[in-house]
């Protein structure tokens, strides 16, 4: 009776995985013709499940990140059922894992995104290109608590980038950190 729960819940969040990425691409054709039925019930079906996760994770320079997010822990709940289901591991290390994973996944996109504006600047894009102001806007708020205290945006192409590069430093440190952390804790 556990491995049909456990199965059946496993194509629910397969199904949820594919609505949710279904949705955001189709999200980026605002104009479908014929297919905006389709979008409106996907909108319909993915809004309450991406609610909760925009309410932890809020619009970043006009970008949700939300469906990524959910596709994340959807993918680790998937990971949690099936290790339930093999007994392979103790649920506490999959628990561990699955927060860890999610940890790493979240420092490593904070450092790419850092290192993209780092990038920027020592090639001298125009901060008025709007894909760099774009990086700009997003990576403020993950660079101010480095600025001491003075502004993070740089705004000019050729700007101090110190409080960048720390944040760059403490980021990829964090994330080394936290995967040793991790694998430590869920080694056999």
């Amino acid at each position: 009776m556990l491995i049909e729960i456990v199965s059946v819940a496993d194509i629910i969040l397969s199904a949820s995985i594919v609505v949710i990425f279904a949705w955001a691409l189709l999200s980026w054709f605002p104009s479908l013709g014929r297919l905006q039925w389709l979008a409106g019930a996907l909108d319909n079906v993915t809004t309450p499940l991406l609610s909760p996760f925009r309410r932890v994770l809020p619009m970043m320079a006009g970008m949700d990140f939300s469906p990524l997010l959910a596709i994340v822990v959807l993918l680790e709940v998937e990971r949690l059922l099936a290790a339930a289901l093999t007994g392979s591991a103790s649920i506490e290390s999959v628990v561990v894992s699955i927060i860890g994973t999610l940890l790493t996944d979240i420092l490593a996109i904070f450092a790419l995104m850092v290192l993209i504006r780092i990038l920027l600047q020592l090639f001298g894009a125009s901060i008025f290109h709007p894909l760099v102001l774009l990086v700009h806007q997003a990576t403020d708020p993950l660079i101010r608590p480095f600025s001491g205290g003075a502004a993070a945006s740089g705004r000019s192409s050729s700007g101090p980038m110190r409080p960048a590069v720390i944040a760059l430093v403490v980021y990829l440190a964090l994330y080394l950190v936290a995967q040793t952390l991790v694998s430590n804790f869920t080694r056999p």
